[in-house]
């Protein structure tokens, strides 16, 4: 299967919840309010970073099956030694989480009483949703190692559409309480697993049970470094909405959460491009791993710089037009703030990425424990001191830091220093101008010149091709 193809699918099944969700999130704000929202939202965040107890075997199973071709038995293995692992754990991690999650709803965070005997009620559906949550990523690592993409975007629209639909109904044609909303994400989610393991199921010859303690610890040890990362860069992704949550309450995480959500759908393009890529990047050698990165990191540089050109110019419009003018003078420089940091997130993709196909995710993973600290430092600090402000700058400082290692470990300064950092420089001198003058004609102007430019000299020639896949080193 073409890389080409797989983008293309991977792209597709990312972009289109996006949409879904244009029309929903208003209709959600509307029936059940900014406060219950927001406290779907950090339930959301809660479940996302406790889906470290997968311990990265969702990657490993990818990457070992891609290193281990037209081996039946030792498939049958990986299969079920990773699903009784993330099985186990996601159960441990399930009721870790409702300890957590409890203590934080009844003590931590402000909100109604009614609220909180809501969500309190719903807190044992999460010790569910875990343990579904972290064997669905084997049978997901499964479908990416075989390549085939098309069921898995097809298996994730599906999915995202009903988390999305569902619980609105319920909230529309039941009751607007959190127990029943979140019960619906829960049941979309035990379906969602149905659907990954049927299809897991025919393409790897999985026969009867057999679990091998030799072939787990294989995979923990490469899931391990890759869980070290789940541990410490969800935290850093997500700890910005928690203390948001703790000092200012669940509105401000709303204010917080949609424009973040929104500009950080743009990492979709590198996320469809890599994904794609992974299983060939694990047998390349390493010239030709580099050269095949470098036409990867041409088209990203190409595509990504005139969409967050864009997305700067267009997001208070677009906020203002999708929720209303109060919400847009609020959120929008946040978000303008939040997309510099974006650019830096996308850049960073490739090159990480590289380095789990190079059986090294150890290395960002200790960058991530020595970041941590000093990360949560700024972050409070800034927040004090700005509010949401100051929290989307210390998160997009933070994603400068990320691009510069990960470029270094994985030996690519050149290719930063030629196709990203004056895709960077044009993006912040645009800024600048923008913030000294607005967004008048020659600003406007000057943009689309350099932009239109950058494009056409940074594209390479037939990127998504048959040529990604057939690269001759040397030719």
């Amino acid at each position: 299967m073409s890389i080409k193809k797989n983008t293309a699918y991977n792209l597709i099944g990312s972009i289109a919840p996006i949409f879904i969700s244009l029309v929903t999130i208003p209709l959600y704000l509307s029936q059940i309010g900014e406060a219950r929202y927001g406290i779907i939202a950090i339930v959301g965040i809660f479940l996302g970073y406790f889906g470290l107890f997968d311990l990265g075997l969702g990657k490993a199973v990818n990457q070992r099956i891609s290193s281990v071709k037209n081996d039946a038995a030792a498939h049958n293995q990986i299969f079920w030694s990773a699903v009784v692992v993330n099985f186990s754990m996601g159960t441990m991690g399930g009721i870790l989480l409702y300890l957590v999650a409890g203590w934080v709803f009844s003590s931590q965070i402000e909100m109604s009483s009614e609220l909180k005997v809501e969500i309190l009620g719903a807190l044992p559906l999460l010790v569910i949703a875990l343990p579904v949550i972290t064997v669905s990523s084997v049978f997901s690592g499964v479908l990416q190692a075989k390549e085939d993409f098309l069921a898995i975007n097809i298996f994730n629209v599906m999915v995202s559409a009903m988390i999305q639909v569902v619980p609105l109904a319920v909230a529309y044609f039941l009751y607007p309480e959190l127990p029943l909303l979140i019960s619906a994400i829960v049941v979309v989610r035990i379906m969602s697993l149905a659907l990954f393991y049927s299809r897991a199921r025919s393409l790897l010859p999985i026969s009867l049970f057999n679990f091998s303690s030799v072939e787990a610890r294989r995979l923990v040890s490469f899931g391990g470094w890759v869980t070290l990362t789940g541990v410490v860069g969800p935290l850093m992704v997500t700890f910005d909405r928690l203390l948001i949550g703790l000092i200012s309450g669940p509105v401000a995480v709303t204010y917080y959460q949609l424009p973040f959500q929104l500009v950080t759908r743009i990492k979709l393009i590198p996320d469809a491009v890599t994904v794609a890529m992974f299983p060939k990047l694990v047998s390349d050698n390493e010239a030709l791993r580099y050269k095949r990165s470098e036409k990867a990191i041409r088209f990203l540089s190409a595509i990504l710089t005139p969409a967050i050109v864009v997305a700067v110019i267009a997001i208070h419009s677009f906020l203002t037009f999708w929720i209303d003018a109060d919400f847009a003078k609020n959120a929008g420089m946040l978000g303008q703030i939040l997309l510099l940091g974006v650019l830096f997130n996308c850049f960073a993709r490739l090159p990480f990425t590289v380095l789990q196909a190079k059986g090294r995710p150890d290395l960002m993973a200790k960058c991530h424990v020595f970041e941590l600290p000093f990360y949560l430092m700024v972050l409070y600090w800034s927040l004090e001191q700005w509010g949401v402000m100051g929290a989307a700058a210390s998160w997009t400082l933070r994603t400068v830091v990320d691009c510069l290692l990960s470029f270094h470990f994985s030996r690519m300064h050149l290719l930063f220093f030629k196709w990203c950092l004056p895709s960077i420089v044009m993006v912040m001198m645009y800024l600048g101008l923008h913030v000294n003058q607005g967004f008048g004609w020659v600003t406007l102007g000057i943009t689309f010149i350099f932009v239109i430019f950058w494009f056409w000299v940074s594209l390479p020639a037939g990127f998504i091709s048959k040529e990604l896949v057939s690269i001759k080193v040397g030719k």
